[in-house]
């Protein structure tokens, strides 16, 4: 075998199994929490849209819902239990707000505008 078809050829060394495996959950780590990250940022960016156009909130008060939101965001990621459950608990407890329940009622609304 020639020096051009040795270099084509050239046997490369295969990662193990479990490197390779490694790699791959840390990568989609890493991808699931970026792409968390932009969901809640577009989600938290309409939500002050709407707050401006519909409350007039302007930029102090939006930067403060900002920032408390992002603030509460950080302390939940230590909390071991289902996050968005714990959430609606206390909207349903301190608010008397049931989210499954509306939003069901929301779907069926929009269900009979069709």
């Amino acid at each position: 075998m020639g020096n051009l078809s040795k270099k084509l050829f050239k046997k490369t060394q295969s990662v193990p199994r479990d490197k390779a495996v490694k790699i791959g959950v840390e990568t989609y780590k890493k991808k699931a929490i970026e792409e968390g990250s932009r969901i809640y940022a577009e989600v938290l960016t309409c939500l002050l849209v709407y707050m401006h156009n519909d409350f007039g909130l302007d930029k102090p008060l939006l930067l403060k819902i900002l920032k408390g939101a992002d603030e509460f965001m950080r302390s939940i990621k230590n909390f071991d239990g289902d996050v968005i459950a714990e959430a609606r608990k206390v909207l349903k407890e301190e608010c008397d707000l049931d989210m499954v329940v509306e939003y069901k009622k929301l779907m069926e609304l929009e269900r009979k505008g069709d």
